[in-house]
């Protein structure tokens, strides 16, 4: 089914995610600095326990910028997105893909600080879990009951 142009788009928020890889690779880097400063600072350490020591510390270092692109580059690979089309609802996340015609959207609820219930006229349930640019379940359901009554009054035009 074509759903027609786009009029609203909402990527899947990844803010707390990214926020937390690049929390815990600060926290690598830091623990491999320690590690390392305590070979070079501490002067009773004998010849092979300092050179480990600082070996250690600086392979951390280096640990701690490779694990957060690792995790980085698989979050931001994540590419889900709910759109509000001229003729339908588009979903395409990783739990949920499907197209709803507004004419078959017959029920759109909010069932918890992050979930999202839509139910169609054939009896089809679906669930969107998650946080979509900064907007919760309680407006994503007033954004998607406006689109489709503007829908289904027809202000959506399409352009010429």
């Amino acid at each position: 089914m074509n759903a027609g142009p786009v009029v609203e788009w909402f990527r899947v928020d990844s803010s707390k995610a990214r926020e937390g890889i690049l929390a815990w690779g600060a926290l690598i880097v830091l623990a491999g600095s320690l590690v390392a400063g305590l070979g070079f600072a501490e002067l009773s350490l004998e010849g092979p326990v300092r050179v480990l020591c600082i070996s250690a510390g600086l392979l951390v270092v280096a640990a701690g910028p490779l694990w957060a692109i690792r995790g980085l580059t698989r979050v931001i690979g994540e590419d889900g997105f709910i759109a509000l089309c001229r003729d339908a609802l588009l979903i395409d996340l990783p739990s949920c893909h499907a197209t709803i015609p507004w004419t078959a959207l017959e029920e759109v609820q909010t069932l918890g600080p992050d979930e999202l219930r839509l139910r169609t006229d054939a009896g089809e349930e679906h669930r969107i879990q998650g946080t979509f640019a900064g907007l919760g379940p309680a407006t994503l359901e007033s954004k998607l009951l406006e689109a489709r009554r503007k829908a289904l009054f027809g202000l959506y035009k399409p352009k010429r």
